[in-house]
């Protein structure tokens, strides 16, 4: 027997549809904001890897030996891009909403897609920025590896699920209080 959307060729099913309005969501933050180039793109991703190396060159040019570790590098890198991925996506996921808000009157388009859209966003510019770093780190003769991998990949996704709760909560305080991201911005930045 044939299913219903298989025998009309132009019918989507509901997943489907979800799915193109979830990449849609995703294309068009993208492109409103990194400047709709891959330049754009790329100065987000490097972002958090400027920060990461700064904080190197700075206790490097001060000779301030690592706290824990014989490796400057590894331990800002350990240290600083979980806390980094946690802050950018909890920044973001709060604005998401704020930014989109005029998609949501096309009745496809929902509160959470918009949210949905940018944590994946985030998610996958974070991780670029981590391959970044290590490869960086690779370049430079630094052995990247954790000691405890099973700890060092609970740690990241638990920033990342962090940054999701926070930034998720601050979306329903900012749709009562709009002040409320001028203040928790400066606050998480």
């Amino acid at each position: 027997m044939i299913s219903e959307t298989a025998a009309l060729p132009g019918r989507r099913s509901a997943t489907e549809s979800y799915l193109r309005v979830l990449h849609a969501l995703m294309l068009r933050d993208m492109r409103t904001r990194f400047g709709g180039s891959h330049l754009g793109y790329a100065v987000v991703v490097l972002w958090p890897v400027v920060h990461v190396f700064m904080l190197v060159a700075i206790y490097v040019f001060r000779k301030v030996p690592a706290p824990i570790g014989d490796s400057r590098a590894l331990f800002f890198a350990s240290g600083a891009v979980p806390c980094l991925i946690f802050q950018y996506v909890s920044r973001e996921v709060m604005k998401a909403v704020m930014m989109n808000r005029p998609l949501t009157y096309y009745p496809q388009v929902k509160v959470f897609d918009v949210v949905l859209a940018r944590i994946i966003v985030e998610i996958v510019t974070g991780f670029l920025g981590l391959l970044c770093v290590f490869s960086i780190l690779v370049a430079f003769g630094v052995d990247p590896r954790p000691a405890d991998t099973i700890t060092a990949i609970s740690g990241y996704l638990a920033a990342i699920c962090l940054g999701i709760g926070i930034g998720t909560i601050n979306v329903g305080i900012v749709s009562f209080f709009p002040a409320w991201i001028m203040g928790i911005s400066s606050s998480i930045s």
